[in-house]
């Protein structure tokens, strides 16, 4: 007795979309969490990365000119525009929110096979 598989020949392509719809829940969760640890003085540090990341990339970009200097250290954090402000918010998305994204990203790619 013998088996025969038959190959599903739209899997690859599935597949991709499944991955690329997955890092864009990433990203998207990303960037909405590290909302709430960014200091937002001016609103500048936020409507930044709004305007260069590229959701599904798998980058979160803040390019203006201070965004390096207050992440890792430089500036005071205004505690009192948003008091869960912090440097290398990040991290603190990922301490407090990984969980969260991951299972977002799980449940997007289980929509995509029937899981």
């Amino acid at each position: 007795m013998g088996s025969q598989i038959e190959w599903d020949p739209g899997l690859p392509q599935r597949f991709k979309n499944a991955i690329t719809q997955a890092q864009r829940a990433i990203d998207s969760d990303a960037l909405m969490y590290s909302m709430k640890y960014s200091r937002q003085r001016t609103g500048a540090l936020r409507d930044s990365a709004l305007l260069h990341t590229v959701i599904g990339s798998g980058e979160i970009r803040q390019s203006t000119p201070y965004a390096r200097e207050v992440y890792y250290g430089g500036g005071r954090v205004n505690l009192s525009v948003n008091p869960f402000a912090r440097r290398r918010w990040f991290e603190a998305v990922s301490a407090n929110h990984k969980a969260a994204i991951l299972k977002h990203a799980q449940s997007v790619l289980d929509r995509a096979f029937g899981g």
